[in-house]
């Protein structure tokens, strides 16, 4: 972890802006300033890597690891809305949040 604080001052113009986007990335944007075409080219070239036909993905990038988990636990909970969530106490995210908001029974 870096603890130096002494590059905030160079940052600080840039730490005016929330850089990633809200919504879907393949959607017009009524605010010129985004970063929605980079985003979609990470898209596209995960989707040529694993070879994947255009119009036959849709993705998005998060702000972090916590957000891409819980995505992944919302799709989890759509495609099996029967499942069993299992955790440990070293979840980043509090079972009883999970519980609540994706899954109707949560082990841990």
């Amino acid at each position: 972890m870096n603890v130096c604080y002494e590059h905030h001052a160079a940052l600080a113009p840039l730490l005016q802006f929330h850089l990633n986007n809200c919504g879907d990335p393949f959607t017009e944007n009524p605010i010129d300033f985004h970063s929605k075409d980079f985003e979609v080219a990470v898209l596209d070239w995960f989707a040529q890597l694993w070879e994947i036909e255009k119009d036959e993905y849709w993705g998005y990038i998060t702000n972090g690891g916590t957000e891409g988990n819980l995505h992944g636990l919302l799709i989890g909970r759509e495609l099996h809305p029967t499942g069993v969530h299992y955790s440990n106490g070293h979840s980043t995210i509090p079972n009883y949040l999970l519980k609540s908001l994706y899954f109707r029974r949560s082990l841990n």
